[in-house]
């Protein structure tokens, strides 16, 4: 046989297997397709299953924190519910017509008392105040200090606190505690971010006064009184409003550090120092009548934005 046509009859060999590897491709492609779809339909009927009987809920009763709350902000950033307007400037788009609450504990008791009740809380603020409500999970993973750690909680934030550039003596003494031995004391309900080691304080005189964030001032209110059996010497006041106020507090001198519970804005960062002190999670809690097990961004978006009025339209949603 002439080498061109040994090189012809290898070519059609070649050309076979190359068809049949085309072949089994297809093949296999086609039943991945149909197991996918096949676990889609189960899915979808596990759904339906789990809000078996939202309808009966009513009205989505929505609370909301108020404005200037970093808690509303972090919220309403991560659910796409905050928007720029004009330059850096952002705007929020949470519904105008729901209850507003001033702090996560007047939250829980409103979604307690609130059949139809829906609302958004710090991790921290969690504490014993379960029995009238339960929380989501949040697109299948639960709130945990895990999740949380790890960022798998897709509604996770941290906490600051913001100074001015040069500190007094028992003001830097005091932040040194919080970064250091302090975490002992935020691992107790919140996420640390640093590792706890031995404070060594000279004791300093002096007057410390922390505004701000109301998500912020329990911890802090503990971390002053282990600061203060340290150092008898110094005084640290913890006053709760909201982060913005904190942070308007600080600017015009009133207090030493503000409680930030969001991230700083741009105009923020470039006046003010600022320490991360804790990771925090934001937790969905509705009353414990709902049958709702989970909840997805997109429906928490669609509830605050004004898009979805009735649970009824929240099982309708999922059946689709």
């Amino acid at each position: 046989m002439l080498e061109y046509e040994k090189g012809i009859l290898l070519k059609r060999q070649v050309r076979k297997v190359i068809n049949w590897e085309d072949k089994m491709k297809r093949w296999w492609m086609l039943v991945a397709v149909c197991v996918v779809m096949t676990l889609t339909a189960c899915a979808s009927e596990k759904t339906v299953k789990e809000v078996e009987g939202l309808s009966e809920m009513g009205e989505i009763s929505v609370i909301t924190r108020e404005k200037g709350s970093g808690t509303r902000t972090v919220f309403a950033d991560l659910t796409g519910l905050r928007e720029k307007s004009s330059g850096r400037e952002y705007q929020d788009l949470i519904r105008e017509d729901v209850d507003t609450a001033k702090s996560s504990d007047e939250v829980l008791r409103k979604v307690g008392e609130t059949k139809g009740g829906i609302g958004y809380v710090s991790y921290g603020s969690l504490g014993d105040q379960l029995s009238e409500v339960k929380l989501l999970d949040l697109g299948g993973v639960k709130l945990s200090e895990e999740n949380i750690a790890s960022g798998k909680y897709d509604l996770s934030r941290s906490f600051y606190l913001a100074h001015s550039e040069k500190l007094k003596e028992a003001e830097q003494d005091f932040l040194n505690y919080v970064a250091g031995v302090g975490q002992d004391i935020v691992a107790e309900e919140f996420v640390p971010v640093g590792k706890s080691e031995i404070f060594l304080t000279e004791r300093p005189k002096g007057t410390v006064k922390v505004h701000g964030s109301t998500s912020m001032a329990p911890l802090l209110k503990k971390l002053a009184e282990g600061y203060m059996e340290e150092n008898p010497n110094a005084v640290v006041e913890v006053e709760a409003s909201d982060s913005e106020q904190g942070v308007l507090d600080l600017l015009k001198g009133e207090c030493d550090f503000a409680m930030v519970s969001r991230e700083l804005e741009y105009y923020e960062k470039e006046v003010f120092n600022y320490e991360r002190i804790a990771k925090d999670g934001i937790g969905i809690a509705v009353n414990r009548e709902n049958p709702l097990e989970n909840i997805h961004m997109e429906q928490l978006k669609a509830i605050y934005g004004g898009e979805l009025s009735e649970w009824s339209e929240l099982e309708k949603e999922k059946k689709q």
